[in-house]
Formats: structure tokens, sequence, C-alpha cells
């Protein structure tokens, strides 16, 4: 699974689910510090109501009782490759990456990729 912070919120309760009933996921939160997505598409650039409690996301298994989960914060890309290569070498074991990304790389996207992608735009050659 990968997520970001701000979707990750809304069901973050879940992990304890996983760890009760020893499901073995591989987890990947990206944390930008905000509801991104909303900010990436709209022009009018970050809205205050989606910026989000800074959480510290690779304590959350330990907190809602998972036991034996590879947990990582990390914020550079060596990090995120020994992350990487550690599941990779414990396939049985269930991992929780934080992945820390700074707030500055969230920005709106062009107007014609916001289009191509979601068609927000009415077509005028009808």
């Amino acid at each position: 699974l990968v997520s970001g912070d701000g979707a990750h919120q809304e069901t973050m309760g879940v992990i304890a689910s996983m760890g009760f009933h020893d499901v073995k996921p591989v987890i990947f939160i990206l944390n930008n510090g905000t509801y991104g997505c909303e900010n990436t598409l709209w022009k009018s650039g970050r809205n205050l109501y989606n910026d989000i409690a800074p959480i510290r996301y690779s304590m959350l298994p330990e907190a809602f009782g998972c036991r034996d989960w590879l947990c990582r914060s990390v914020g550079t890309i060596g990090e995120l490759e020994d992350a990487i290569n550690e599941i990779e070498q414990n396939p049985q074991q269930a991992a929780y990456i934080e992945v820390m990304i700074p707030a500055a790389e969230n920005v709106p996207l062009p107007e014609d990729a916001l289009d191509a992608y979601f068609k927000l735009l009415t077509p005028t050659d009808i």
C-alpha cells in the first residue's frame, strides 16, 4: 500500500486490525505534512484546512499493538533503499515505512495536466 499522510489520517485505524489479525502488509506513507492532493489539484495552492496533525507515523504500528513490524521513517533516497532492501530480506514481516517529503514539493499542477487527468474543463469543440 502506498498512501499519502492526509488520506492515511482518514484510515489509519485499520492498522490496529491488521496487527490484531496478524496481517503482514507492506505500507509506505508519503508524508509531506498536508492533504496534498487537494492542494495539488486546485490553482489556489495551499489551503489551511488541508494542513493536518503532525503525526509520527512510523510509531503507529507499535501504538496500535502490532508486534514485530519493520517500522522506519526515512528522509533520503539512501534510507528508502535501505528500508526496501530490509523488506526484501524479510518477506514474511510486516513493514511500515514513513517517507518524509518536503511540503515545498507539493505544487499545483498545470491546467492542461489537470484537464488531461481529471477532465475538469468542458470541451469547447462539441
